[in-house]
């Protein structure tokens, strides 16, 4: 979640001025808020850059913070649409319909901070394979 969450805001802040800053808002979930406060801490002691665009982390409830739900309904439909295309579907009706009325507009996966589509393209052949091969393995021990 963190790559996915970083990765398009890395390169928003790539695109604006040195001395802009970047606030983080992330929701109240209480098995990843210590790990999320972790890793900002880490970054800003570790990257100069961090340390002069990040400038606050903030936690808010999702009923309040209405952008947070909206970025979880995007992550939660961004997944199932990953999840079809491993398994050799096409993305759901709604979905290409959504994309379809933003032609301009195209998502980026990123698996991370150090992956781009193109490795993730590259990849994805051997992440169905291991996939597959789980799944096998799966049904296996259930039959």
């Amino acid at each position: 979640m963190c790559g996915a969450y970083f990765e398009p805001r890395r390169r928003a802040a790539s695109r604006r001025r040195h001395d802009d800053s970047l606030a983080l808002v992330f929701d109240t979930d209480p098995e990843f808020g210590g790990a999320r406060f972790n890793l900002f801490c880490a970054l800003m002691g570790h990257d100069d850059r961090a340390a002069k665009r990040l400038t606050s982390i903030t936690f808010a409830h999702p009923e309040h913070y209405p952008g947070l739900q909206a970025a979880d309904m995007l992550a939660w439909q961004t997944r199932k649409d990953l999840m079809q295309k491993t398994e050799g579907y096409q993305s759901a009706k709604h979905w290409r319909a959504m994309f379809t009325q933003m032609p301009s507009y195209s998502l980026e996966y990123t698996v991370g901070e150090r992956w781009d589509e193109a490795m993730f393209e590259e990849k994805m052949p051997e992440i169905i394979q291991v996939y597959e091969a789980a799944m096998a393995r799966v049904k296996k021990k259930g039959a």
